[in-house]
């Protein structure tokens, strides 16, 4: 018996311009596990503010396994495509999602003790490093690069 296709990982969803928010609440509503990686922080003009701006504009994480049914996540307002290469999904590793998520305004500082105790350092500081970027164009194709040579 294969397992593998009930085990669960993390793929990227592609969504239409400027609907990651609103692909990430219904996919949410459907009972998926989605995950949005924002931005804790920007500086413009010498002030700092704290938004909920997505860090890969465009772009959002959903855990599934093989076995799950994609149709209704296709069909999904705000959900252009799954990222995929031929007919294979891409899987991104959990440390990914992990790293995202430790630097993320949404952990609390209890949730980002448990992460960091358990991600890889190396590859949270270049995770770090490409969210440092202030282009969204520059961050979103720097992280593609990461998680296809990653993956």
């Amino acid at each position: 018996m294969n397992d593998t296709k009930y085990e669960s990982k993390w793929y990227l969803v592609h969504c239409k311009s400027k609907q990651d928010r609103v692909a990430e609440q219904n996919l949410t509503r459907q009972g998926f596990s989605c995950f949005r990686a924002t931005c804790s922080a920007s500086i413009n003009n010498k002030n700092i503010s704290y938004s909920g701006d997505s860090l890969f504009p465009g772009y959002i994480f959903i855990r599934l396994t093989l076995d799950t049914s994609w149709a209704p996540i296709k069909s999904t307002k705000g959900v252009l495509r799954i990222v995929s290469f031929g007919k294979k999904p891409l899987s991104i590793k959990a440390d990914i999602i992990d790293s995202l998520k430790a630097r993320s305004e949404d952990s609390s500082l209890v949730e980002f003790a448990r992460i960091t105790s358990e991600i890889d350092f190396t590859l949270y500081k270049k995770i770090n490093d490409i969210c440092q970027y202030e282009s969204e164009e520059k961050r979103t194709a720097c992280f593609m690069r990461l998680v296809t040579n990653e993956g």
